[in-house]
């Protein structure tokens, strides 16, 4: 929010762009994506197919990246309330 507003007022300083893979754990992966780094596989968890129908969203995670599956929250800092 900071970066946004700093844009919005022009006033200098790193911009969403530059901050938001330190602030979203899929924008950092998603950027890995062409680099020489190794990175788990990942899905973006969502919502709507979740709610529609949990059990079939489910089982299409578990076929896409096979077990251990490690989830993190993305409403919360750091690994609190990550789960395997």
């Amino acid at each position: 929010m900071v970066a946004r507003i700093r844009e919005t007022l022009s006033i200098r300083g790193p911009n969403v762009y530059t901050i938001l893979p330190f602030c979203d754990k899929v924008e950092s992966k998603k950027r890995l994506h062409d680099s020489k780094v190794n990175y788990p596989r990942f899905i973006e968890f969502d919502d709507s197919s979740y709610e529609h129908n949990p059990k079939k969203y489910l089982n299409t995670i578990k076929k896409q990246l096979k077990f251990p599956i490690i989830a993190k929250p993305t409403n919360l800092a750091g690994s609190l309330e990550v789960k395997k």
